[in-house]
């Protein structure tokens, strides 16, 4: 993989020492990939650098092999957790065999990130479900919210304030395991700003 420069780019000389490192990048839910990074090294005048600027390339190649990985791993956890790409398609309104196609090698940034998108908030399929409609979606995202919280109340006490600067509203939350508690209030953020 080494691609040896010839002369120093700060004295000219001949005289290099290379060594190599390895280095790890990962996409978005892809997977960890490695890339082999050269350092150069003057003997004659001791300037050290990336003499024949492949490490850029060389990152940038890995974290592709990781993204095209994480479109396999990304399909794969949506499998895991029931949901079909056909599902994906229809709720997004997309062409049929669209993510076939992505997974093929046949994607673009966009797509991807649709992918990612589901991936990390797979709720949104209901979303678009419901055409995107306000009400459904500030459902669904309250939902979500509590279903995190109970979670984390399950695993040890939380205690969170969540302020909503637009609407002047704060809300307390003190969970336990036992039994949720919700408190909300008019939110003293003007004062506590002064």
């Amino acid at each position: 993989m080494s691609s040896q420069p010839t002369t120093c780019p700060a004295c000219g000389s001949s005289d290099l020492e290379t060594t190599e490192s390895v280095t790890s990048v990962q996409a978005t839910f892809g997977p960890v990939v490695s890339a082999t990074l050269e350092k150069h090294r003057c003997r004659a005048c001791g300037f050290e650098g990336d003499f024949g600027s492949h490490n850029d390339e060389r990152i940038q190649d890995a974290l592709e092999r990781s993204e095209r990985s994480s479109i396999d791993l990304i399909i794969s956890d949506l499998n895991d957790m029931k949901i079909s790409m056909a599902y994906v398609e229809r709720a997004l309104g997309l062409p049929m065999r669209t993510i076939s196609r992505w997974k093929s090698g046949e994607h673009s940034a966009a797509g991807v990130a649709v992918l990612r998108i589901v991936r990390a908030f797979p709720w949104v399929l209901s979303a678009a479900e419901a055409r995107f409609e306000a009400t459904a979606c500030a459902s669904l995202v309250v939902s979500q919210a509590a279903n995190v919280l109970i979670s984390a109340a399950k695993e040890h006490r939380v205690n969170w304030t969540i302020t909503t600067l637009q609407q002047n509203h704060s809300l307390d939350l003190n969970l336990h395991l036992d039994k949720p508690q919700l408190i909300a209030g008019p939110s003293n953020l003007a004062r506590a700003s002064q």
